[in-house]
């Protein structure tokens, strides 16, 4: 818990009544990153005057299908054992900043990305942001930020590389929801939109 996160301060989102996945706005995204700063991860955990941000990757192809995966007790987050999720994503770090601020979730997301999956080069970039993923429900999602960002997969063959999740394969927005294990934020998006993104 001594790695240094990206946070902001949870006050920007007054007029975030409710848990949601929100349709984007690049000029509210402007206004967080422009309060970003990194804080001990250790330190923020518990503290809801801090929202910790994080960049949440889902792959969607041409049929309008999500890659959906369980995640397995090889994870460290006990919480999220065989939950279903189409979403991947962890913390920003400082390392992520490459001097355009704009380009930290493109940066942030592919990094994560790359570490949960083994899959060629057959996708359309950039990552397009579609949400954001905010919750009130439970301590945890009182102290995280989610920016959902989309990314339109054309390839077929799609590995993890550990044995933190295990791929179920592409699915519908149907039979997901109908699914009892989908996480929160999953659930969220998939209620949102449905088909990816909106063209």
């Amino acid at each position: 818990m001594d790695e240094m996160v990206a946070v902001f301060p949870s006050s920007l989102l007054v007029h975030f009544s409710k848990s949601a996945c929100y349709r984007y706005s690049e000029g509210f995204l402007n206004t967080v990153l422009s309060r970003v700063s990194f804080k001990r991860r250790g330190d923020v955990e518990t503290d809801e005057d801090w929202r910790q941000l994080i960049p949440y990757v889902y792959l969607f192809n041409t049929e309008g299908l999500f890659l959906a995966y369980r995640r397995t007790p090889a994870g460290g987050e006990n919480r999220l054992h065989a939950q279903v999720s189409v979403g991947f994503g962890g913390h920003i770090n400082e390392d992520d900043v490459t001097g355009d601020f704009r380009q930290l979730l493109q940066t942030a997301g592919m990094r994560e990305l790359c570490e949960e999956l083994n899959f060629g080069e057959e996708f359309i970039r950039p990552l397009i942001p579609s949400g954001f993923l905010i919750g009130y429900d439970t301590a945890v999602d009182r102290v995280h930020f989610g920016v959902s960002l989309a990314l339109h997969y054309t390839g077929n063959d799609v590995k993890a590389n550990d044995a933190e999740c295990e791929i179920l394969g592409w699915r519908s927005q149907s039979e997901l929801l109908r699914n009892p294990n989908l996480e929160s934020w999953s659930l969220r998006l998939l209620q949102q939109d449905g088909k990816g993104v909106k063209k």
